[in-house]
């Protein structure tokens, strides 16, 4: 029998698994945390659409493009930290850039309730800077 095994037969076990490379014990945990986001978009990249759109969803609730934001104007910071970062940052892009270009607007609404609640007072601050520009006429 194969080391492996077959259909019928599990492994045995000196047959082992190749494991995920560890990251090297002197990388900063800020590189290593960047590291794994940078690998889990990437496994995310082949997830259904619907379900990468949950997992994006989820990174930038918890707060990943601020931490974006703030890595990258880190001067100090490792430059694989940037790198890595603009990996994340690209992948997000590479999915739904409008999620970047809402959270750059400040556009984001937490629920529909709320987004139609902002647009309410939108409408709202032009109606009055329109009816005052037609007073003012």
């Amino acid at each position: 029998p194969s080391p492996r095994g077959s259909w019928h037969t599990p492994p045995s076990p000196s047959h082992r698994r190749m494991a995920a490379p560890a990251p090297a014990a002197d990388e900063p945990p800020l590189l290593q945390l960047w590291g794994l986001l940078r690998e889990l978009c990437s496994l995310a990249s082949s997830l259904h659409p619907i379900e990468c759109g949950r997992f994006y969803h989820a990174l930038c609730t918890a707060g990943l493009l601020p931490a974006t934001r703030t890595a990258l104007a880190w001067r100090g910071a490792p430059p694989a930290v940037h790198s890595r970062c603009c990996d994340t940052l690209s992948a997000l892009a590479n999915h739904n850039p409008s999620i970047i270009r809402r959270e750059e607007l400040g556009l984001r609404e937490a629920t529909p309730a709320a987004a139609a609640a902002a647009a309410a007072q939108r409408s709202a601050a032009s109606d009055d800077t329109g009816s005052a520009a037609a007073a003012a006429a």
